[in-house]
């Protein structure tokens, strides 16, 4: 099954992407969300909602881990495991797991920011994500990418390089399929944004 990879030269380009993704998603459909701190992952699921119609504000859960949005085309369950990092998370993590399990089983979009967190060795067992068809979708850093006219100022400026990461440098999503559902899904996608201008999505 192939593999994808888009470049996205600016935040534009990160909402344009996450317009089509939710507009080739029918009914239902997970996303294993990962990438380093300030990627974008959570300004993807911002706009994957606004796409969708959700109609109240969506940030990243911070006690609960999970938040369900109910008031778009479909449901979206927006999980953030940044937490189960930590140790202490470990108390927590049955609880998430069977609200997990509950939520896979039901129509809505799932999406899972840090979702490499479940294969530390203490989760790894639990393997919520691997068996179930879902689609994969790694976000990076890549200032190759990024549009020139939206970041000429910051050659002006010396920034130290742990901070040199605007919002509108480019970025790049790895885009995996694991199933055939996901895997039309990605085929749905590829064919959308090839339609587009300012995008790229190149199978590898």
């Amino acid at each position: 099954m192939p593999s994808y990879l888009c470049a996205l030269p600016d935040l534009d380009a990160t909402s344009s992407f996450a317009y089509a993704l939710a507009e080739c998603i029918e009914d239902r459909a997970i996303i294993a969300l990962n990438g380093p701190m300030g990627a974008g992952k959570t300004h993807l699921v911002q706009f994957v909602a606004e796409a969708l119609g959700i109609d109240e504000v969506v940030n990243s859960p911070t006690f609960t881990m999970l938040n369900e949005y109910h008031s778009g085309r479909i449901p979206l369950f927006h999980l953030d495991l940044y937490r189960l990092s930590q140790t202490e998370a470990a108390a927590v993590a049955p609880t998430l797991f069977i609200e997990l399990t509950e939520i896979m089983e039901q129509s809505g979009l799932v999406i899972i920011e840090w979702a490499e967190l479940l294969n530390l060795p203490r989760f790894v067992r639990s393997n919520f994500v691997s068996p179930r068809d879902h689609l994969l979708l790694e976000m990076s850093y890549d200032k190759s990418v990024s549009n020139p006219v939206k970041n000429f100022w910051q050659d002006e400026i010396e920034i130290p390089d742990e901070l040199n990461n605007s919002e509108n440098d480019g970025r790049k999503i790895f885009i995996s399929p694991n199933g055939d559902a996901s895997g039309h899904l990605c085929e749905k996608l590829a064919k959308r944004i090839g339609a587009m201008v300012g995008i790229s999505m190149s199978r590898i």
